[in-house]
């Protein structure tokens, strides 16, 4: 009896949560203003887990079953993708709606007005899966130019560009960057991966080396600590990077990570890019760019990523310059943007 209980309190769930998250939709359809509609999906996003207390986010709208088609359902999908839901999750509040459609024996909708399904005519639900989550240089350079007065999304564009731009750094190396990685010399941000500084069978991991290139220095001017003691971007601001505070390293990098991935699906919404959008592109988008578009070599793309290049015997033969490195990231740039002349001595002192 128990198990039968805790089962329909989990359907009750799962309906109760479909349907607030249908709700939502329906009431940003009835919403007539371009920017009121962008505003309601940043309120999505920003009290995306607000479960109770006062911020949680409650609207009020009407759903008929007639309304529910294959462009309603379409438009759904959109919809709670750039206010931050995983597929898996759209995939799950799909599935409990047609459950309620179907209806058992007596379906609500039934025939041309039954809108799942395959087929050019109707709707076939996401699977959980991302199968790529690498962006063409287009769509890279469509977000590097986007334009905004949303500081949050400021940050979380330039963010993303300069993980892509510095050889694909992830976003925990990013926050630990300090400025005293940047090395004058070379104008390059030599560091250490923090998986490969953990790596106990490797005691002389080879550094990364990022050549600094003129976006990368716009943005450590625009969001970096002006005092160049410490790290380059404020998010570990207060916490010394050693090893007994690496719970608190962590937390702060969750902390500072989630509101910007989830301004990153705002952006992608706004410019018709892959909506799940995340941090989590930049480095599969420079590996797939060097390896597929450019047809680097497998090694030197390795090596611009810390990735181990195994017992390869040519490895230790490959050892790109400063120039070399510098020349292969400078055909990432986007070449119809103008950026501002500015001396890396104003990042290296």
């Amino acid at each position: 009896m128990p198990k039968i209980v805790h089962a329909k309190l989990l359907i009750t769930t799962i309906y109760r949560t479909t349907l607030n998250a249908l709700i939502r939709f329906q009431y940003y359809r009835k919403i007539k203003s371009k920017i009121a509609k962008q505003l309601f999906i940043e309120e999505c996003v920003s009290k995306k887990h607000k479960t109770k207390g006062k911020d949680v986010l409650n609207v009020i709208a009407d759903i008929k079953f007639d309304d529910i088609t294959v462009k309603f359902l379409s438009d759904c999908e959109d919809f709670w993708s750039a206010t931050g839901i995983e597929y898996a999750t759209i995939g799950i509040y799909m599935r409990t709606l047609r459950a309620i459609i179907n209806n058992g024996e007596d379906p609500y909708l039934s025939g041309t007005r039954y809108p799942f399904g395959e087929g050019k005519n109707k709707y076939s639900i996401p699977e959980g899966g991302r199968k790529s989550i690498a962006l063409d240089i287009e769509d890279i350079w469509k977000i590097e130019d986007f334009e905004t007065d949303n500081q949050g999304l400021m940050v979380a564009r330039d963010i993303f560009i300069f993980m892509f731009y510095c050889n694909g750094l992830n976003f925990g190396d990013l926050c630990r960057l300090q400025y005293k990685d940047i090395d004058g010399a070379s104008q390059e941000i030599v560091f250490h991966r923090k998986k490969t500084r953990d790596t106990k069978k490797k005691k002389n991991p080879e550094p990364i080396c990022a050549p600094l290139l003129p976006p990368m220095v716009e943005i450590i001017n625009r969001h970096g600590n002006k005092e160049q003691n410490g790290y380059i971007f404020p998010f570990l601001n207060g916490i010394e990077r050693v090893d007994q505070n690496e719970r608190k390293i962590k937390d702060a990098i969750q902390l500072a990570l989630n509101p910007i991935n989830n301004s990153l699906k705002v952006i992608a919404a706004q410019l018709g890019i892959d909506r799940n959008l995340s941090t989590a592109y930049t480095r599969n988008s420079y590996v797939t760019h060097l390896t597929s578009e450019m047809y680097i070599s497998e090694i030197f793309v390795k090596q611009m990523v810390g990735h181990s290049t195994g017992k390869n015997v040519t490895a230790g033969y490959n050892n790109p310059s400063p120039k070399k490195r510098r020349e292969v990231n400078s055909k990432l740039l986007n070449p119809n943007k103008k950026y501002n002349t500015i001396s890396l001595l104003s990042v290296t002192g």
